[in-house]
Parts: structure tokens; sequence; C-alpha cells
């Protein structure tokens, strides 16, 4: 985007009071088809002209202004740069609060969880407990119960499957535990790197307001030195700087509340840690345990075998011991209600064998007994394995949280990278910013040391009482014009914005009509395709078709007598047979009427007979005359529209050629025959417009000859005159570049015109 005229500098005419027009500015009217320009002429404010002579004895004057210039662009050019530095440094301290705030709810979600996790973990190590106490009460009881019976086995196979099952545990929640000891370390790393961060930020900011308060009170004594002008300090910076300093100060704060709930979140993590050992302890003795009750099982099962076969052979014993008394009692009878032997019996059963008897009496009590507790104890290893099913979802649902958790870090570890890069850019911008700062105390002094110089070179006080005026005044537009570049810079924003929303639209109708295009394009190539296709079996049924083929399943060959060509044929014969025989007759007949004259004068029928025979028909004549100008017409007109649909074709790409070059090098140049007689009347003219130029009148002009080979000349014109006593002619005047000159050219133009 470009501006027209509002940039232009103001002229001071003849005539006009000093103190309403700009400074003096030197202007130059050469002839176009000239050379570099030998004589210049310039006015001053009390209207008097002066020559060349006059202001070769001053190039310091004119050395002086192209400085003033020059600083005057460096100037803008630094305060865009800066307002541009000042916004982005706003959206990066309000990307930054943003951040923070979703750093400060994750770490309460965070706690949220941590608490939950706690709290689980507190009611499952209480239910733990709980089990524990009542496994340890089981166990005393069944070591009462069963201490005498050492010779017991072991069920090799459901042991193997319960210690399996437990190792698997086991392993489940060692990793849980690493993951826990891992989130520990990435979460210290996070803190430590949170610390720096805030301490770089912290010493960016005071950078930042000393190198902001150090470049101002430069700007102030810069423009103290060159016009006494000066520059007050931004409102909006200072309170964005206390802003700043008040977001830090509550971020110091959040931080240490969230330092001292990591203190608190990593006691939790100690406490789980030992709740951890404890569930491990209480799982070791459920294991116990339940390989106890497996004992007690089996040794059950084969008491109960004994059992049967001590009843089976006691009972046969007694039995025959009461028939050798006549006692047809029952066997059970001989036993008294407290399992003692009786008197009767103890003659004629062994006291061992009632001991035994006895001994199954209590057993079989004491095995109904343990039914009923194997029973209970059944149902509880049930409720325990699902409690363990509970665990283990428990235990996945916290191998969830812990993913999340790992998430969280690494999205934090991100955001610090993040911020890393941005401290970087900033302290780039601050170098830069310094040594813009320098390069400008650099050109001030020199400035001073040429005014000086100047002072000291020059004779007359009101000369330099002018040069002084005339510098204030160009000072004085060099301020308007800078309001009128800030009221520009923000209406050229809003048309910025603007246009990007524009753009936007236009991009997303774009890509709609794209889509449309493409599928349009799609279906089109598939019609092709439809088409080549059917082409093809066309021209192989017409091919087919013309050697005889055909299906014998549908069409059926017919046998004609004759052929209906050769009977055509016959008939069209015979009629130009008959019309060639009328006409014979005709002739004979015409021949037979005109024999009478040929008789009578021989000479005249010979002549006539000559001329009958030679003299060709003029209808015919006519015809083919005819044909033949019309074919030559025809080819006239074809040839003639298709030279103008070339000369049409030659014409938009010459257009087109010469709008990609103005697009791309920025350059609109026109050709022109010189006018002069002799030798110039071979030397083409290019007028040269640059896309950034302030006025339609600000141009370069080139004479070349392409015969004689010459090198390429400048023409006189004012913006020659300009850009040659400026930065640019060095390209010209010391390497002898053309192209280096056009460059430089650009960029001053781009300079001048554009608000970066």
């Amino acid at each position: 985007m470009t501006t027209q005229d509002h940039r232009k500098r103001p002229r001071l005419e003849e005539g006009k009071d000093p103190s309403q027009t700009a400074a003096p500015t030197f202007r130059s009217h050469p002839p176009p088809q000239s050379t570099l320009p030998t004589t210049t002429s310039f006015s001053t404010p009390a209207g008097a002209a002066f020559s060349s002579s006059s202001l070769l004895s001053s190039p310091s004057l004119m050395l002086l202004q192209t400085e003033v210039r020059a600083l005057r662009t460096e100037l803008k050019h630094s305060q865009s740069i800066r307002s541009i530095e000042r916004r982005d440094a706003a959206q990066s301290e309000s990307r930054l609060k943003r951040r923070l705030a979703d750093a400060y709810e994750e770490a309460s979600q965070a706690r949220e969880t941590i608490e939950s996790l706690r709290a689980q973990v507190d009611r499952h190590s209480e239910a733990m407990e709980e089990s524990r106490r009542e496994w340890l009460q089981r166990l005393r009881w069944y070591e009462e119960r069963w201490e005498r019976e050492m010779g017991r086995d072991k069920d090799d196979e459901d042991d193997y499957k319960d210690r399996g099952r437990c190792a698997l545990l086991q392993e489940r929640l060692d990793a849980a535990m690493d993951q826990v000891r891992g989130l520990e370390d990435c979460i210290r790393d996070a803190e430590a790197r949170r610390a720096s961060a805030e301490e770089k930020a912290t010493e960016a900011t005071r950078l930042l307001r000393s190198s902001g308060t150090k470049c101002e009170e430069d700007e102030a004594e810069n423009d103290g030195g060159g016009g006494g002008a000066v520059v007050e300090i931004p409102r909006d910076l200072r309170i964005r700087l206390a802003e700043t300093e008040r977001s830090n100060r509550e971020l110091q704060r959040r931080n240490e509340t969230l330092t001292s709930r990591a203190k608190d979140a990593i006691q939790d993590k100690e406490r789980a840690l030992s709740c951890g050992r404890k569930v491990a302890l209480l799982e070791r003795e459920v294991r116990d345990l339940t390989r106890q009750v497996e004992e007690g099982r089996e040794a059950t099962r084969r008491w109960a075998e004994f059992r049967n076969v001590l009843v089976e052979e006691g009972g046969s014993l007694l039995s025959s011991a009461a028939e050798g008394q006549g006692n047809g009692d029952d066997v059970v009878a001989m036993t008294t209600s407290d399992g003692g032997i009786p008197s009767f019996a103890s003659s004629m059963v062994p006291p061992e064998i009632w001991t035994v008897v006895r001994n199954f009496k209590t057993l079989r009590s004491d095995a109904s007994d343990l039914k009923e507790e194997i029973a209970r104890v059944t149902q509880l290893a049930e409720a325990h394995s699902r409690r363990c099913q509970s665990l283990e979802l428990q235990l996945n649902e916290g191998s969830r949280s812990i993913a999340k958790l790992e998430k969280m870090v690494d999205d934090r570890e991100a955001s610090i990278s993040r911020l890393e890069v941005e401290y970087r850019k900033i302290v780039a911008r601050e170098d830069i910013w310094k040594r813009e700062a320098e390069g400008m105390r650099s050109l001030l002094n020199t400035y001073e040391h040429q005014e000086t110089s100047l002072r000291q070179q020059q004779s007359s006080k009101e000369r330099t009482i002018k040069n002084a005026d005339g510098l204030q005044l160009s000072l004085d537009s060099a301020r308007e014009e800078l309001k009128l570049l800030s009221e520009t810079n923000v209406k050229l924003v809003a048309k910025i914005d603007e246009l990007e929303k524009e753009r936007k639209l236009s991009k997303d109708e774009l890509d709609q009509v794209l889509k449309k295009f493409h599928k349009l394009r799609d279906a089109l190539m598939q019609e092709r395709a439809k088409a080549e296709t059917a082409t093809i079996l066309a021209a192989k049924a017409e091919t087919l078709a013309g050697k005889g083929s055909f299906n014998p399943d549908c069409t059926r060959v017919l046998h004609l007598e004759s052929n209906p060509l050769a009977d055509a044929m016959r008939e069209k014969f015979r009629k130009e047979i008959e019309s060639l025989k009328r006409r014979l007759e005709e002739a004979e007949t015409a021949a037979a009427a005109s024999s009478s004259s040929l008789i009578a004068d021989q000479q005249g029928g010979d002549v006539t007979t000559t001329t009958l025979t030679t003299t060709p028909d003029p209808a015919n004549k006519s015809k083919s005359s005819l044909d033949s100008l019309t074919s030559r017409d025809s080819s006239n007109i074809d040839a003639q529209k298709l030279h103008a649909r070339l000369k049409e074709q030659f014409r938009n790409q010459i257009a087109l050629f010469r709008q990609g070059v103005y697009l791309i090098t920025g350059f609109k140049i026109d050709m022109s025959q010189s006018q002069g007689g002799g030798s110039d009347s071979d030397c083409q003219i290019f007028t040269v417009r640059s896309i950034y130029g302030e006025d339609e009148g600000d141009h370069l002009m080139f004479k070349w000859s392409p015969k004689k080979k010459s090198k390429l000349d400048m023409l006189n014109t004012d913006m020659a005159h300009l850009l040659m006593n400026g930065p640019s002619g060095v390209y010209v005047k010391e390497h002898g570049s053309w192209p280096g000159f056009m460059a430089s050219v650009t960029l001053q133009l781009f300079d001048q015109q554009t608000v970066l």
C-alpha cells in the first residue's frame, strides 16, 4: 500500500513569506534529452536567484540537508519500529497472563485430583487394616486348632496361581510408584524452570525499563541539540510498566502459594507411599492366610477319609462285641453322652477303640463347625476378591490420572520453552535498540560537527541566520509531517484490518469456488473418459461393420439376387449414354443443316468450322473465373483474420509482460524513439516510473542506442538530479552499476512512502 501527495514536502516559492513556507529546496529544469545537469538554480526566501557557482561554494549545505532528510527518515523508521515493539510487548504480556492463569487453574485441578487420590488411599488403607485385623484373629484361631497337624500337604497349583496374581499386583504397584517418583522429579524440574523464567522475566523488565528510560533521555537530548524539540515519555508505557510490576508481584505470591501446595502434595505422596507399603504387607498376610485356609481344607479332607475308615473298622468291631454278649443295641449306645466308655463294654472293647470313637464324635462335631467356618471363610474370600477387583479399577484410574498429570507437565515444559524463546527475542530487540541509539547518536555527532564547520566557513552572519531559520522551518514541517503520518498510520491500520477481513472472506469464497471447480473438473474428466471409451467402442464397431462382421445371435445375412449398387451404377451409365446420344444426334442435325452453307462458301465454312472447333464455351469460362476469384478472396480474408488475431495475441502478451515486470520490479518502463535528427534518431528513450513515486512527474529517463552498442545514459530530470546528489548516486559514480542504483532508489522511496 502506498500513499499519494501527503508526504510531499512543501517548497518555498518566490514572493511568499519565509515563515509560512518550508525550507528552500533545490529545483532544476533541464531539457529532457540532455545529459546530467551542469547548472542549477534555487529560490531563496528573499526571492534572489543564485547560479551553480554560488551553490558549489556551499556543498556542505546540500550535504546537511541530505543528512537532515536521512535523519527524518530514520527517526520515522525507529518510531514505527518502537510502536510495533510496544504492541508486541503488550500482546506478549497478555499472552503470559493468560498462560499463568491457565497454569494456576491446572495446578488447582491437580491439587483436587491429588486430594481425591489421597482420600481414596486413606479409605483403602482403613479397609485393609480392618481386613488385616480380622485375618489375624482368624489366623490365631486356626493356629490353635491345627498346631498338632504338621503333616499337611500343600496344594501347589492354587498356591502358584495366587502367587502369580499377587506378583502381578505387586508389579503394578511398583510401576505406579515409579511413575509417581518420575512425576515428582518432573514437578521439581518444572518448578526450577519456572523460577529461572521468573528471574529472567524480572531481569528483562528491569532492562527494558532502564533501556527505555535511557533511549528516551538520548532522544530528548538529540532532539534538543537538533532543533530544541522535547519528546515526552509515553504515559501508556509507564502505566504498562507499573501493571507489569504489579502482575509480577502477584505472580510471585501465587508461586509461593504453589510451592507450599507442592510441599503439601509431596507430603501426601509420602503418605501414599507408606500406605502402599502397608497395602503390600496386608496383601502378603492375605496370601499367607489363604494358603493356610487351603492347607486346612486339605487336612480336613484327609481327616474325613481317616474318619470314614475308622468308622467302618470301629463300627464292625463294636457290632461283633455286642453280638458276643447277646446285646442287640445300637453301637452308638455303648458310649455315654459325654463320650466316655460304659462299664459293661469296658471288658469287651479295647480302651483305645473307645478313645478313637470318642475322638470321632468330637471330630465330627468339630468338622461340622469347620464346615460352617469354611463357608464363612469362602464368603469372606469372595468379598476380598471383589474388593481386589475394585482396587484394580482404582489403580487403573490412578494410572490414567498419572498420565493426565504427565501431559500437564509436558504442556508446562512447552510453555516454559516458549517463554524462553520470547525472552531471547526481547534480548535481541534490546540489542537492536541499543545499536539504533548508537547510530542515531553518531549521526547527530556528525551533524553537529558539520554544523560547526559550516559556521566557521561561512563569512556572513545573516546567511547563517537565514539557514538556521530555514532549518527551523524544515523541522516544523517535519513535525507537521510526523503528525500527519501518525494520523495516516491510524487510518492505514484500520484499512489494513478491513482489508484483512475482506481477504479472509475472499479466501473462504475462493476455497469454496476451488472445491466446486475441482468437483466439476473431476466430473468433466470422468465424462471425457466416458466419451473417449464410447468413441473407441464406436470406432471398433464401425471397423467391424466395415469388415462385415456381425452377431449371429441377433443378425441374419440376406443374400440378394442382384447387387443394388451395381444396378444403380448401371442405370447411371445408361442415362449418361442416352444423353450423349441425344447430343450427338443434335450435332449431326446441326452439321447437316450447315452443309449447304459449307458447299456455297468453302472458306467461310472452313472459318466457321474452325471457329466452332476452337472457340470455348463462354459460360464455362465465366464460371471458372468466378470460382477462382471467390477462392482468392476467401483466402485473403482468412489471412487477414489470422494476421489480426496474431497481432491481438502479441499485444495481449506484451501487456501481460509489462504488467508482470511492473509488479515484480516496481518500475513501469515506457520506450519511445528519439525525436532528434542525425545520430540521435537511432536512440531509444526509456521512461522509468517507480511504484513508490510521490508524483506522476517523478520519473527517470535513459537513452540507449542498440546499433552503436553504447552505454546507458541517464537524462536530466528533477528526480535524476535529486537522486544523483544523494546516497544512491554512489552506485553509478564509483561502481558504474545501474541495477544497484535502481535497487537503492526503490529502497529509498519505499522508506519514504511506507510505514513499517
